[in-house]
């Protein structure tokens, strides 16, 4: 019986997870103010849902434009940071582009208010499932 109900409860987690992931996905990639004359930047931009190592879920990463070098750089990055995280149930969302960083220090926004929309959805899930803070 508590196997059954941790199960149902981390699979209500997990599916809640991917529709953040999803929602700050969208926001990511529709929501900037930046110029992207490639594609590679916003082609690099991508997330995943790991628990315990094993990926539950992964975005695409969809070619903008010409932007085939960002989703590999994207891909690269996100398989970094998962070989990184092994424990527990993570949240991880990537620009993989070396210089999103400085886009992002141009208040150009590539994955800050998506971050910003999952740090408010996160928490308001877990309090719906009567998880403790995290």
């Amino acid at each position: 019986f508590l196997n059954n109900e941790l199960n149902r409860w981390v699979d209500s987690i997990l599916r809640k997870l991917s529709f953040v992931g999803e929602s700050a996905l969208k926001q990511a990639r529709e929501g900037h103010r930046y110029n992207d004359q490639t594609g590679n930047l916003t082609s690099s931009i991508g997330y995943a849902i790991v628990v315990n190592g094993r990926v539950y879920q992964q975005s695409s990463f969809e070619v903008v434009k010409d932007g085939k070098q960002g989703a590999r750089e994207g891909k690269n990055l996100l398989r970094k940071l998962i070989s990184q995280n092994q424990e527990g149930i993570v949240f991880i969302m990537v620009a993989g582009m070396p210089y999103a960083q400085y886009v992002e220090a141009m208040s150009l926004d590539v994955l800050d208010s998506a971050e910003v929309m999952a740090k408010k959805m996160i928490p308001k899930i877990l309090k719906g499932l009567n998880v403790g803070a995290v």
